[in-house]
């Protein structure tokens, strides 16, 4: 598990801390199930990583990259990459991802990612539990 670096344009950061994007298709892997990236102050960990065709993420996964439809996918593809535009049958990287929320304590405002921080908050509040 480790820290990665994917960059994202204002809106889709945007768009990422509302929920409403949970999936970046890129024309190279940035990581691996498990790895996490930074926007804002939030946490989000890459669920998957698969290769698809681009015609299926526009079709089947528009909403998941935070757009309301196809041709908005598509506008939205061109505009990042003007030089190659949309392609239907373009094999890219789908970075599948979900709001890491680490060892939030279900008994007061504590929440860590690392292991050893949440097993020094147990034993200093006998009782406490994490949302799973």
């Amino acid at each position: 598990m480790s820290e990665i670096k994917i960059p994202f344009r204002e809106d889709m950061q945007q768009a990422i801390l509302e929920g409403r994007k949970t999936m970046t298709c890129r024309t190279k892997r940035y990581g691996s199930a498990g790895d996490f990236f930074i926007v804002g102050d939030a946490r989000f960990m890459l669920t998957s990583v698969t290769k698809m065709n681009l015609g299926i993420v526009a079709t089947q996964f528009y909403k998941d990259e935070g757009t309301s439809s196809p041709g908005e996918f598509i506008n939205l593809w061109d505009e990042i990459h003007p030089r190659r535009n949309f392609t239907s049958l373009q094999t890219v990287w789908a970075h599948r991802f979900r709001h890491d929320y680490g060892y939030p304590c279900m008994d007061c405002k504590f929440e860590t990612y690392d292991e050893k921080e949440w097993d020094e908050h147990e034993k200093q509040n006998p009782g406490h539990d994490f949302y799973a």
